[in-house]
């Protein structure tokens, strides 16, 4: 929940700043935060720190 508020927050500033990135709604953000998720999850098993 925290990650797709964020992503709103990135939206909101993006927009202040004329950049090419924008986030519907919530839900579009839940999903957006949750995809972001599952690939660092995904990436952190790949890619051992040892």
């Amino acid at each position: 929940m925290i990650n797709a508020l964020m992503l709103l927050l990135t939206s909101w500033a993006s927009n202040r700043l004329e950049l090419d990135f924008h986030v519907v709604d919530f839900g579009a953000a839940l999903f957006g935060s949750l995809i972001i998720s599952l690939v660092a999850w995904g990436l952190h098993l790949a890619l051992d720190d040892d």
